[in-house]
């Protein structure tokens, strides 16, 4: 029949064809685990890459945590700092207290205990100078600048009437009574420093 040599080269042609596919499916598959992934040097370089991205990223968050970690010791120390010159401030409320109630020993009591409390503020104040960065030195020292100077206020303005029966009594006891005042001020000063400060450390540790 006329069909049989046209079939015959239709199944001649498929051979042909399924024979020409399996060549190109064999020569992908070749390809693609000789030739068509990364060089061996190529993932080397991509291997090293991530490692240094991954030690740098170790490298930073350790920065990270050495800062903070530093910066918390530093506002550590200011707490007890805080808290003496709170102290200072209660104490000058006692010394006026006493002062109205023609106490000579509450108040001296009072005063000696403010000397002591400014002198321990300044030692820890003077701990955290050492500890901050050149750039936070300044605040720290206008901080002890300012507590030398209240200490200074207290010695020599402070003076303490010595007879509690002086008939003028209430006239001996005002100009301490203004002093102790302008210290409890003063005190408000160091704290509002302070706190300042620590809002800094805890922007740029």
């Amino acid at each position: 029949m006329v069909f049989e040599p046209v079939l015959g080269t239709v199944n001649e042609f498929i051979d042909y064809a399924l024979i020409i596919a399996g060549i190109m499916i064999i020569y992908y598959i070749v390809r693609f685990f000789t030739v068509g992934g990364p060089s061996k040097e190529t993932k080397q370089e991509e291997e090293r890459q991530r490692v240094e991205q991954f030690k740098g990223w170790v490298g930073k968050k350790t920065e990270e945590h050495k800062n903070k970690k530093a910066a918390a010791g530093r506002t550590a120390l200011l707490k007890p700092a805080s808290g003496f010159i709170i102290r200072v401030h209660d104490n000058a409320d006692k010394a006026t207290d006493a002062l109205d109630d023609n106490s000579v020993a509450g108040a001296s009591r009072a005063v000696g205990r403010i000397k002591d409390d400014l002198k321990s503020a300044r030692r820890l104040l003077r701990v955290v100078r050492g500890k901050v960065k050149a750039d936070k030195k300044v605040h720290v020292k206008e901080l002890i600048a300012l507590v030398e100077k209240m200490e200074k206020d207290v010695h020599d303005k402070i003076t303490l009437p010595t007879d509690f029966k002086a008939p003028n009594w209430k006239n001996l006891v005002v100009e301490p009574k203004e002093n102790l005042e302008a210290l409890k001020t003063s005190c408000g000063t160091v704290l509002k420093m302070i706190d300042e400060f620590v809002e800094t450390e805890k922007v740029t540790p």
